[in-house]
């Protein structure tokens, strides 16, 4: 959906890799790596989508180029790792002052963004759960006039066992 545009064919859809690195072996079968594709189950033919998985146990750090990388990903501190390269961008980002105030802002970014979405979501919360509230009174206030259950969740536009919880007095709003 967000990546191709209106009008474009399928077959225009980029390969994509999702890659998970995991600290256990979370699939269990003592590997440190696993690629995933994708299969028609009907047929048992490969679904060419051009979309992948692959987990990686970052708790296997054999000598080999992956397990070196994962000792890597473990390491706290530069001097540690194997790779050169990894080793200076984690010496730049954890140890000189442009790094540090650099991963500061981004940190402040990551907090900010996590804070408006929890904001967002209480908010979206509390409507909803005020909109049950008056579903509910709504609910006893028909069921007081007479109306059927059934006729009550067509109304409240919810299921007739959430009525008949409410009526029952099982289900409670208050906070």
């Amino acid at each position: 959906m967000n990546t191709l545009n209106a009008g474009q064919d399928f077959e225009e859809l980029p390969e994509t890799y999702v890659i998970f690195i995991t600290r256990d072996d979370v699939l269990g079968y003592d590997l440190p790596i696993y690629h995933i594709g994708r299969k028609i189950e009907e047929i048992g033919a490969e679904f060419k989508d051009e979309s992948y998985i692959i987990y990686v146990n970052s708790g296997c750090q054999d000598d080999t180029e992956l397990g070196r990388l994962m000792h890597d990903f473990h390491c706290k501190d530069a001097e540690d790792m194997h790779s050169e390269i990894l080793a200076k961008r984690v010496y730049e980002l954890k140890e000189t002052q442009e790094g540090v105030d650099f991963m500061c802002r981004e940190m402040d970014e990551i907090y900010n963004e996590g804070a408006e979405r929890g904001r967002v979501q209480g908010i979206a919360e509390g409507l909803a759960a005020g909109e049950l509230k008056a579903k509910k009174e709504m609910a006893l206030s028909l069921a007081s006039m007479g109306v059927s259950v059934e006729r009550i969740a067509e109304a409240a536009k919810v299921s007739v066992k959430l009525v008949q919880e409410w009526l029952s007095g099982s289900i409670s709003l208050v906070k």
